[in-house]
């Protein structure tokens, strides 16, 4: 006899200590999972920055990154490298910021750095989602590298992190941020997605380092930090093949609706909702595609959707 008719084991989440609202900035750095949240972020109007420096997926080139944008640390050309033509930075994704010139890519790194240097002035939020605990070091000169920008592997030493590893690195750097902004909220999420080129055994030696290391983390900064379990969410909630995409490794649509659906009742405060209705309501005006889009009661839908987004602009900037 079937004792749970929902066929799904459910669990409870706990809520973040502090909640998002669209007067409360994110930073949104990691994974490709990070990005799709971040954006459904961005496509509702909350003010979010999406990986200035690419998606990323072990954990110690995430630190850099913070650490970079909190020390307005800009790249000089001698942090720019080259091969077969082509300049990138170790510390960047490949398709975002690799360029033939390296004036060009140097200008597309310090450009997303100062963006985000500006945006973490007011910063409130910082989620961070990490994906691999395997990282690879330049051969030569031993530099940790963020992306192997399409490099032979000859080239390349890969090793996997430690718990300590990780839980060190966070811990001076959530410290010194701390100290300055002792109310900003950090939100950590393991990314559900499986790192199959590692192998099955591999992939789950690197998320239980990663894991282990987050809840570490969270335990010494409890006040400033949160863990969303994404990753127990699609293993242990969902669990099942028809919540995965075709490749059999990544969550399907509907399961990123779920993750995003719980982070959000988890990390969102409650008040938020009708705005979140009313702007989902004027994308969906704004996104509709008229039979005649040239005609007078078409303009003047548009002239009444524009009214009204500029008044949900002004309620969302000045409601508590």
């Amino acid at each position: 006899m079937n004792n749970n008719p929902t066929f799904r084991t459910t669990f409870p989440i706990a809520v973040c200590q502090r909640s998002i609202t669209y007067q409360t900035p994110v930073l949104w750095i990691g994974s490709c999972f990070t990005e799709n949240i971040g954006q459904h972020f961005e496509s509702l109007a909350f003010p979010v920055r999406i990986n200035p420096f690419g998606i990323i997926y072990n954990p110690m080139s995430l630190a850099t990154v913070l650490e970079r944008i909190v020390h307005k640390q800009w790249y000089v050309d001698t942090e720019i490298q080259e091969y077969k033509g082509i300049w990138f930075s170790w510390d960047h994704h490949h398709q975002r910021f690799a360029n033939n010139s390296l004036t060009a890519c140097l200008e597309k790194v310090n450009t997303s750095l100062e963006m985000a240097v500006d945006f973490w002035k007011n910063t409130a939020f910082v989620c961070i989602t990490f994906g691999t605990a395997f990282v690879y070091h330049e051969s030569t000169s031993g530099q940790l590298v963020a992306n192997c920008h399409k490099l032979p592997a000859r080239y390349f030493q890969k090793s996997l992190l430690t718990v300590a590893d990780v839980v060190e690195r966070y811990s001076r750097l959530i410290a010194q941020i701390v100290e300055v902004r002792p109310d900003i909220q950090f939100v950590f999420t393991l990314s559900p997605i499986r790192h199959w080129a590692d192998g099955a055994v591999g992939n789950q030696r690197s998320k239980a380092v990663l894991l282990a290391a987050i809840h570490e983390i969270c335990e010494r900064f409890a006040a400033n930090c949160y863990y969303f379990p994404a990753y127990e969410l699609l293993l242990d909630d969902l669990r099942d093949y028809r919540f995965y995409a075709n490749d059999m490794l990544h969550p399907s649509e509907m399961a990123q609706q779920y993750i995003l659906e719980r982070f959000m009742s988890a990390c969102v405060a409650t008040n938020q909702g009708e705005w979140i209705k009313e702007i989902e309501q004027i994308n969906a005006i704004l996104q509709h595609r008229p039979n005649n889009p040239h005609s007078i009661e078409h303009q003047t839908l548009l002239e009444k959707t524009m009214e009204r987004l500029a008044r949900w602009k002004v309620a969302t900037k000045t409601q508590l």
